[in-house]
């Protein structure tokens, strides 16, 4: 069975680095990442992600050496590949921030897959924009970088008695911290159940919401660094 996976996981990173050689060069740093085998695993399927919180120190490692604190989240899709009865199968890749954070081979055997077969003439880019990222100016956005680099989407849209808010961030019982469409930042609380504007100055609230969960997430890893007894 662990020899199966080994092919498996040879077959899929041989396919990959025939994509990225097919692929426009603005696209090698993800060949310089798919080279460096340490950084993920693979799914039967064909699948590839991250190693995620099983080498959390690693992971951290590879996030600083590789990504790109400005990119966007974009998925490249429309390539396909041949097998060798010659029936094409789509490959589709997700980036974020610079990272290869994910790749879907539609084959049932992956290593009947030729990696001689591909075809990325007519790929196209998506990007995936979140919508509360056009509110913020660059600066504003600047002390967001914490945030994004930690998971983009732990910036949440709620809606509280028909309005759109953005869950910004937690506080204890289940109250949080939020932002409407206007920019206004409010305190949402459980028991009672109130929404109350509050007059914090937005950079400064962004930049203590940013270092607390840095702080965090240092915190986090350090547990998880802690060896078993």
């Amino acid at each position: 069975m662990v020899f199966r996976k080994k092919k498996q996981e040879d077959a899929v990173l041989k396919i990959l680095l025939a994509v990225c050689e097919a692929l426009p060069a603005e696209f090698d740093y993800i060949r310089h990442q798919i080279e460096d085998q340490r950084a993920f695993w693979v799914h039967p399927g064909g699948m590839i992600v991250n190693k995620g919180s099983q080498n959390i120190k690693k992971e951290i490692s590879m996030q600083a050496k590789y990504a790109d604190k400005a990119g966007k989240r974009l998925t490249i899709d429309h390539i396909f590949i041949c097998d060798f009865e010659k029936k094409r199968h789509k490959i589709l890749i997700e980036i974020e921030h610079g990272l290869l954070i994910g790749c879907e081979i539609y084959i049932d055997q992956i290593e009947q897959a030729d990696p001689e077969g591909i075809c990325a003439k007519n790929h196209k880019v998506k990007y995936h924009i979140y919508k509360w990222e056009s509110l913020f100016t660059d600066e504003e956005l600047g002390y967001l970088k914490p945030i994004k680099d930690l998971d983009v989407r732990s910036i949440y849209e709620v809606y509280l008695d028909d309005k759109l808010y953005y869950w910004l961030f937690d506080l204890t019982d289940s109250d949080f911290i939020a932002m409407d469409t206007e920019k206004n930042i409010y305190q949402v609380t459980h028991d009672p159940y109130e929404i109350s504007l509050m007059e914090e100055d937005l950079l400064a609230l962004l930049k203590m919401i940013t270092a607390h969960r840095q702080s965090e997430n240092d915190s986090n890893i350090e547990q998880k660094e802690i060896p078993p007894c």
